[in-house]
């Protein structure tokens, strides 16, 4: 797995917690993971671009 798939079951359940959840917590907390998830992917897509280690 490489970093750029770390993690990206956090802006589908957000999305999921904003359309499906009974309660309003569930569904502020589900916004959160989408907004700071989709800031944290930029940087993460754009690192995991670059090879993390060098062959000799």
């Amino acid at each position: 797995m490489t970093g750029d798939f770390a993690g990206r079951w956090e802006l589908p359940a957000g999305q999921q917690a904003v359309e499906r959840a009974p309660a309003w917590a569930i569904k502020e907390a589900g916004g959160h993971l989408i907004v700071a998830h989709t800031g944290l992917d930029k940087p993460s897509t754009r690192t995991g671009r670059i090879p993390l280690t060098r062959r000799a």
